[in-house]
C-alpha cells in the first residue's frame, strides 16, 4: 500500500512544471502550452451578497458562487483550443431575489493565437476569439492580451469585448479589463497583484443606470504554487468602485471577490 501511494506521488506531483499555469486568476498571460499539450483547470468564484430570505421576506447575506471547468489542448505552439463547462448554483429555497451572476450554465469554447513566440516582439500578443451558450444568452467575446517580461517580472494586460445576445431580444455590449503584475519568487511560487473592471452597456439603454452593470473595478494580491504536475492559484479582491455602496437583494458585484484554479498538466 506504501509503495502505491509513492508511486502515485510521483506521478502526479513530480516530472517538469504544469504545462501552462496560471499566475493571475482573472487575466491571461501569453505563454502558450508546447503542440500536443493538454491541460485540465477548475476555477471556483465566490462573493457576498444580499438576498431576500424566504421565510421573512427580510434582506440576508449569502456566498454566491460560478464554477468552471476547463480543457485546455495546444494543436500547435501557438494555437490552442480550450472547451468549457460553466455552472451557477442556485443558492437554494431559503433566499428569493437572487442576483444574476458573470456566468449561466453552458459552455464556452474558446481558440487562442500568439502572434509570434515569445520574446521576439517587444511585446507579447496574443488574440483570443470565444463563444458562449448558456441557459439565458448566447456571447461572443473577443480578447487581446499584452505582455512584456522583465526577468522574473511579468506586466499583462487583457482587453475584452463581449456582445451577449439573449434569448428575448434584447442584448448587452461588456468591456472587461483587467491588468497585473506577477514574480516569480521560485519555480514554485509566484506572487502578484492584479486589478480587473467590469462595464455593461445594455440595449435598449435603462432610462437610469443601475448598480450592477458598472463600471466595477477591483484589485488585490494573487499567489500561484506549483506541484509537479498540478498549480494551485488564488486571488482575493476588493471593490474599489463604489466601495461604500450599501448591497440590495439580486444585486451582483459584492463588495470582494475571491477566485480560485486548481490546475494540472494531462
Amino acid at each position: 500500500m506504501r509503495r502505491t501511494l509513492l508511486v502515485l506521488l510521483v506521478v502526479l506531483v513530480g516530472g517538469e512544471a504544469a504545462a501552462n499555469p496560471r499566475p493571475l486568476p482573472m487575466t491571461y498571460t501569453s505563454e502558450t502550452m508546447p503542440k500536443g499539450g493538454a491541460e485540465l483547470d477548475t476555477f471556483i468564484d465566490l462573493t457576498p451578497l444580499r438576498a431576500l430570505s424566504s421565510s421573512q421576506g427580510t434582506p440576508t447575506w449569502y456566498l454566491a458562487s460560478v464554477l468552471q471547468i476547463e480543457f485546455e489542448y495546444a494543436f500547435t505552439d501557438r494555437v490552442e483550443f480550450a472547451l468549457y463547462l460553466t455552472l451557477t448554483p442556485d443558492p437554494g429555497d431559503a433566499y428569493t431575489s437572487t442576483a444574476i451572476l458573470t456566468e449561466g450554465n453552458g459552455a464556452k469554447q474558446r481558440v487562442r493565437w500568439s502572434l509570434a513566440p515569445p520574446g521576439e516582439w517587444p511585446i507579447d500578443v496574443n488574440l483570443i476569439t470565444e463563444l458562449v451558450e448558456n441557459h439565458r444568452a448566447f456571447e461572443v467575446e473577443a480578447k487581446v492580451i499584452l505582455q512584456r517580461r522583465f526577468g522574473a517580472l511579468r506586466l499583462v494586460t487583457n482587453l475584452s469585448f463581449e456582445e451577449e445576445l439573449y434569448y428575448d431580444d434584447n442584448k448587452d455590449h461588456e468591456l472587461e479589463i483587467s491588468l497585473g503584475a506577477t514574480y516569480e519568487v521560485m519555480s514554485q511560487l509566484h506572487v502578484g497583484l492584479e486589478g480587473w473592471s467590469h462595464t455593461e452597456w445594455p440595449d435598449p439603454a435603462p432610462a437610469v443606470r443601475p448598480y450592477g452593470i458598472g463600471p466595477h473595478v477591483y484589485l488585490g494580491p494573487t499567489v500561484m504554487f506549483t506541484f509537479g504536475r498540478f498549480y494551485y492559484t488564488c486571488g482575493a479582491y476588493v471593490r474599489l468602485s463604489d466601495f461604500d455602496h450599501g448591497m440590495q437583494p439580486g444585486e451582483p458585484y459584492g463588495a470582494v471577490w475571491m477566485r480560485a484554479i486548481l490546475g494540472i498538466e494531462l
